[in-house]
């Protein structure tokens, strides 16, 4: 067995309350690291608890409203299908999808991005994503959703209803982000009067 250098000291002075003294440093040193880090734990709750939950909860809160706003307005477009793309009507959906492949083809063009169309109050924006070199288009009303265009046009028609679509399933799952975040902030409350 390998000794300690606290038990070499202890038997070369002859003195066990060495070896003694040498392991209740290493506790206290332990127990200081400890509390420091206890103390460093505390802080970031207080600043939790202070900021990022309430900002997080507004924000999810926000989101729930905005979603629940659109999916009413969203559901009646989804059974009969208009859409306005630069000043023009169109019902059929191949056509519209063609005007919008159009309508983001000239944006390219004069390097600019903003609104090509708008469906029943929802803005539909175009812009180019040279990266990935895809059109992106963002769909807004109280929130906004993002989808990427194809080459096909009636398909990417059924990508912005499928968007559309996607806000009822996107509801509970924001209802539940809510109910975590206030779950969390009520444990950091507690855990933050945790004494060390």
């Amino acid at each position: 067995t390998a000794l300690t250098y606290a038990e070499i000291k202890a038997l070369a002075t002859g003195n066990p309350h060495i070896k003694e003294k040498m392991d209740l440093d290493i506790q206290v040193s332990k127990l200081k690291l400890m509390r420091a880090n206890h103390t460093s734990q505390i802080y970031s709750l207080e600043s939790d608890i202070a900021r990022r939950y309430p900002a997080e909860i507004t924000a999810a809160k926000e989101r729930i409203a905005g979603l629940k706003a659109d999916l009413a307005v969203a559901k009646p477009l989804l059974e009969k299908f208009s859409i306005t793309v630069e000043d023009r009507v169109y019902t059929d959906r191949k056509e519209a999808g063609s005007a919008i492949l159009a309508a983001c083809a000239a944006m390219k063009i004069a390097k600019t991005e903003g609104q090509i169309a708008d469906l029943g109050g929802f803005a539909i924006s175009s812009r180019f994503d040279a990266f990935a070199q895809t059109f992106k288009l963002t769909i807004k009303r109280q929130s906004s959703y993002t989808i990427e265009l194809g080459s096909d046009p009636a398909g990417n028609i059924q990508r912005i209803l499928n968007a559309l679509a996607s806000i009822e399933k996107a509801l509970p799952q924001v209802e539940r982000r809510l109910e975590t975040l206030q779950q969390q902030l009520a444990e950091a409350k507690e855990e933050v009067q945790r004494p060390f």
